[in-house]
């Protein structure tokens, strides 16, 4: 299908999540299309099974602050973000843990 200005206005909301109290920052998909991961400024890291259409785990980064999120390379459960509460600071995390960073 060719992506056209009519195709894009055809789209409709699938499917709403309220999972965050605050404005998402940041959204990413795992390499494999499994996961997505998300970022907010309520300090939370939430992950979503794409299968599923539903959030997996909710992780919380109350010390550094979440900002920019993204996986990493060649590994579907790492992430790597941006703190906003720390200045140049940058985390990796383990999303498979809960709330464990490594």
């Amino acid at each position: 299908m060719k992506i056209t200005d009519s195709v894009l206005r055809s789209f409709g909301v699938a499917r709403t999540f309220r999972e965050n109290s605050q404005k998402v920052n940041c959204v990413d998909y795992n390499s494999n299309g499994e996961s997505a991961i998300s970022s907010s400024d309520d300090d939370s890291i939430v992950l979503y099974d794409c299968q599923e259409g539903k959030p997996i785990r909710t992780l919380y980064s109350k010390k550094y602050g979440v900002d920019l999120i993204r996986y990493t390379h060649g590994d579907a459960n790492t992430v790597v973000y941006s703190s906003f509460h720390v200045a140049l600071s940058i985390q990796r995390q383990n999303t498979m843990d809960s709330n464990a960073s490594i």
